[in-house]
């Protein structure tokens, strides 16, 4: 793409009503904005949580049932920690299963959690499964019979 500064004629450079810079982009004067945008890449995939509920729905139950915990405990805010692994458990398989981003998987609980909160309960787990404590052991086994 070609940049004109603002060396060129004068003409040029008032084409543009409100010229901020010295430097203008010749797509923008013409208002042909869609020649300089990046094209859509239509070639990605994208996932949704919407479009996997029953993946979900099933995920949460097994996690429920595995760790003794109500659903609705997965969502409150206590720091129990059957509930925190409860949770963190639930966030890896979703991540790991479903190929979920960890945005949507803040989504997912009425918790709202933000994403940082799910990387740091994801990386949690993998290090416990890595580790093979009392923790990782049982996800693994968890892992294998969901």
């Amino acid at each position: 793409m070609q940049l004109f500064h603002k060396e060129q004629p004068s003409e040029f450079r008032y084409k543009c009503k409100n010229f901020i810079s010295p430097y203008v982009i010749p797509g923008i004067i013409e208002n042909n904005l869609p020649s300089i945008m990046p094209e859509p890449n239509h070639n990605k995939k994208i996932t949704s949580w919407l479009n996997k509920p029953e993946l979900i729905n099933h995920i949460a139950d097994y996690v429920c049932e595995s760790f003794k915990c109500e659903r609705w405990e997965l969502n409150a805010k206590c720091r129990a920690q059957k509930n925190i692994d409860a949770r963190s458990a639930y966030y890896y398989f979703l991540r790991k299963f479903a190929k979920l981003t960890y945005v949507e998987i803040s989504k997912t609980l009425q918790l709202r959690q933000d994403h940082s909160t799910i990387i740091h309960s994801v990386k949690r787990v993998e290090n416990a499964v890595q580790v093979k404590d009392q923790f990782g052991i049982k996800i693994l086994h968890l892992e294998k019979t969901l």
